[in-house]
C-alpha cells in the first residue's frame, strides 16, 4: 500500500458521508473529521466572544458554549450572517484540517471527512475524492427526521451548499447512499482494495475516475 494516500470524502448534509468515512476508519484509515474540528473551533474562547458580540447571549448553552442548533437557525436564514460566521471560523478550521492531514502523513491512507470539500477547494489536498449522494427528496426527509428541522429549514441548509449536480461532476467517485448500509459497506471495501494499489495522483485533479465496482 502506498504511503500517504489522501482521500477526500464529502456529501450534502445528511447524505451519509460520515458513515462512509467511518467504514474507511474500520478498514484502517486515519480520519480527519472536519465536523469535530468545527465544533472545537466554534467553542474556542475567541470565536465564542465574537459570535456573542454579533448574535447575543440567546445562543449560549447551559455550559457556556454555543448552541449549534440555535445558531444554525439564525445563520441559514440570513446569508450575510452565514458569511460572517464562516469568516471567523473557516480560516481556523481549514488550517487545522491541513495540519491534521500533515500530522497523519505516515499513515497508509488518510480520509478527509469534510462537508465543504469542494466549496473550500480542499479537494486540491486529496489524491482522490468520493461524493456520498442522495436524491434531494430523500436528503430533505433525513434532515427533518434527524435534526428536528422543518422542511423549509432543510431546504435552506441544502441551498447553502454547492449544488449536488456540480459536486457529482467534480468528484472522482460518486457513491449512491440510497442503498442499504450493508451494500454501501461492500462498496467501501472494494474502494479500499482499489486504493491499496492506486498510483498517487497529482493532487488537485477533479473529474470522475473509473469506478472499481
Amino acid at each position: 500500500m502506498r504511503k500517504n494516500l489522501i482521500i477526500g470524502v464529502t456529501g450534502g448534509i445528511a447524505a451519509g458521508k460520515s458513515f462512509v468515512a467511518g467504514e474507511f476508519r474500520n478498514l484502517g484509515a486515519a480520519i480527519v473529521d472536519a465536523d469535530a474540528i468545527s465544533r472545537e473551533i466554534l467553542n474556542s474562547p475567541l470565536v465564542v466572544r465574537r459570535i456573542l458580540n454579533r448574535f447575543g447571549s440567546g445562543i449560549v448553552t447551559g455550559t457556556g458554549g454555543i448552541d449549534r442548533r440555535k445558531l444554525g437557525k439564525i445563520v441559514f436564514s440570513d446569508g450575510k450572517k452565514l458569511k460572517f460566521l464562516e469568516k471567523i471560523t473557516h480560516p481556523a478550521i481549514i488550517k487545522r484540517i491541513k495540519y491534521e492531514a500533515a500530522a497523519k502523513s505516515s499513515k497508509n491512507i488518510t480520509v478527509l471527512d469534510i462537508p465543504l470539500l469542494f466549496e473550500k477547494k480542499l479537494e486540491k489536498t486529496a489524491d482522490f475524492t468520493i461524493l456520498a449522494y442522495l436524491p434531494e427528496k430523500i436528503q430533505i426527509e433525513r434532515i427533518v427526521k434527524r435534526g428536528g428541522l422543518s422542511k423549509s429549514e432543510a431546504i435552506q441548509r441544502i441551498s447553502a451548499q454547492m449544488p449536488l449536480a456540480l459536486k457529482v461532476k467534480m468528484a472522482n467517485i460518486a457513491l449512491d447512499n440510497t442503498q442499504t448500509k450493508k451494500e454501501v459497506r461492500k462498496q467501501v471495501t472494494k474502494l479500499w482494495k482499489f486504493f491499496a494499489n492506486a498510483p498517487r495522483r497529482r493532487r488537485g485533479i477533479t473529474g470522475r475516475s473509473p469506478c472499481p465496482y
